[in-house]
């Protein structure tokens, strides 16, 4: 039930021409290695099913989006999720990276270009591997969890998500997390500079904020970033979204130990808009 009316609404923003398909399947790498069964997978073109089966098998390196989807992300189920998806990790060993689109992100939220800075001055000796993560995360397939109802407090959902990611962001590497989780009309959004972020001082990095209000734009938008900077498009989809979106960090890794930081040792608030297609100059 849930996963078609999530397959309808996930069609509305995208137009026909861009040949984008919704499919049921896994994902496999060339070696056979494959997946467990996801929900929804977004390609461009089509994809071969499966013998005798309704489901797809899809390659991983055309997969745009991979998502769950529930009818509630409880905390169980939300433990689950990022579980599952620091599971997948063994598909994307040598996975090829994109590396103008992670030069980008990591010039949003980090204030410098490896292209040009390989070795940033002022930053600790772990930024190579936090760099490392980030240049992952962003070539991978975005991953994406979707909750059609989801607590009646924004409150209650920022403990929820602080209380998975305390527990898991110290064991898993952060390109294996979640890209973004719907809870209803809340969402946990990754800061990874593509094209959301949070700027912060060289010692400090914020892999997750939370937001409200209309999580299904949050999800148009990632998807849409992507597609940018994968296919090339240049269309003014959201030229006119003056209209930022308020973004609350949840947590901080102070680096170089990469320990966990609660947010309220870090802000009390930040609002950020959509900024992905406009040139960064780490240097202003």
């Amino acid at each position: 039930m849930y996963e078609g009316l999530a397959h309808k609404l996930l069609a509305v923003p995208f137009p026909d021409d861009l040949e984008l398909n919704l499919v049921e399947g896994v994902l496999v790498r060339d070696n056979g290695i494959h997946s467990d069964q996801k929900d929804l997978i977004l390609i461009r073109g089509k994809a071969g099913r499966l013998p005798y089966a309704e489901h797809y098998l899809v390659p991983i390196w055309e997969a745009i989006a991979v998502f769950e989807v529930k009818k509630r992300f409880t905390l169980e189920l939300m433990n689950e999720y990022f579980a599952k998806t620091a599971g997948m990790s063994q598909l994307f060993r040598e996975y090829p990276l994109r590396e103008i689109s992670s030069d980008d992100a990591i010039a949003r939220c980090r204030g410098y270009r490896p292209r040009f800075e390989p070795e940033p001055i002022g930053y600790c000796a772990s930024e190579g591997v936090l760099r490392s993560n980030l240049e992952e995360d962003i070539s991978l397939p975005l991953r994406i969890g979707i909750g059609f109802q989801g607590p009646a407090k924004w409150s209650t959902f920022r403990r929820q998500c602080e209380k998975t990611i305390s527990e898991t962001i110290i064991a898993a590497h952060l390109h294996q997390l979640p890209t973004l989780v719907v809870s209803g009309n809340h969402a946990l959004v990754k800061t990874n500079g593509s094209p959301y972020f949070v700027p912060t001082k060289e010692d400090l990095y914020i892999p997750y904020a939370t937001t409200h209000g209309n999580p299904w734009l949050f999800i148009a938008k990632i998807i849409w970033e992507r597609l940018i900077e994968t296919e090339g498009y240049r269309w003014t989809v959201y030229s006119d979204d003056d209209d930022p979106e308020s973004l609350l960090p949840l947590c901080a890794l102070s680096m170089p130990e990469f320990s966990y930081v609660p947010v309220v040792a870090i802000c009390q608030n930040y609002t950020f808009g959509w900024l992905p297609r406009y040139p960064v100059n780490p240097y202003q």
